[in-house]
Order: C-alpha cells, then sequence, then structure tokens
C-alpha cells in the first residue's frame, strides 16, 4: 500500500474537514464537495481522513447522525420515527431503519423502549 506522509498543516486540515462533516453530518456531503473545499485530492482525503480518525467520513457522518437520533428519541419521546430519520439527515425512513438496526444492533424502536422511560 502507498503511505502518505502528513504535514503538522495536515493534522490542521483533517481537523478542519472533520468539523465541516460534524457541522453538516445532516447533509449529504458528497467527497468531490470536501476535495473542492479543502483542495485535497480524493485519494488523500479518503485515506488522511481514516488515518487520523479510525473510520471513514461516511462512518463518521453515520454516528454522529445515530447519536443524534438518540438524542432526538430521548428529548422528545412523542415524535414518530420518520420525523426522527428527517431530522437526523435521512430521506427515506427505511434507510434509517437499516442503518439504525446496522450500528445499534437494534431497530429505532427497540432502542426507544429500553432507553426511554415511560412517564
Amino acid at each position: 500500500m502507498n503511505d502518505i506522509q502528513f504535514s503538522r498543516e495536515d493534522v490542521q486540515l483533517f481537523h478542519a474537514i472533520r468539523g465541516k462533516v460534524e457541522k453538516e453530518f445532516k447533509e449529504k456531503l458528497p467527497y468531490t464537495s470536501l476535495v473542492r473545499t479543502f483542495c485535497v485530492n480524493d485519494h488523500e482525503l479518503r485515506h488522511g481522513f481514516v488515518h487520523f480518525f479510525g473510520q471513514t467520513i461516511r462512518d463518521y457522518q453515520e454516528e454522529l447522525r445515530m447519536q443524534y437520533a438518540c438524542e432526538l428519541m430521548q428529548a422528545n419521546p412523542g415524535m414518530s420515527m420518520q420525523e426522527v430519520a428527517f431530522e437526523a439527515g435521512y430521506n427515506e425512513r427505511s434507510t434509517f431503519y437499516r442503518a439504525f438496526s446496522r450500528l445499534r444492533r437494534m431497530t429505532p424502536g427497540e432502542w426507544k423502549r429500553r432507553n426511554i422511560k415511560s412517564k
């Protein structure tokens, strides 16, 4: 595998990229947009992010969305799953359910029952 050498400026760059992902995690973030915004090539973007943060940009964004979805369900127990999915950045409830089940190993409804006490 071709190793990439990273400088101190690269460290700052990748932290800025992560900051953008954190700020805009609910939005669609195409790699091409990040490449243009941060003036890096696609290979450097993909491999550099994994090098610095241990996961792909997509996986990181997905985890941020799941954390937010759980926070939404906790704060708004009456919110429908469709609303939670949309607010967390998913256009389709089914996509949200698949992602949630893959990352949390249970459905959003199961998570809600286990983690939110009825009043």
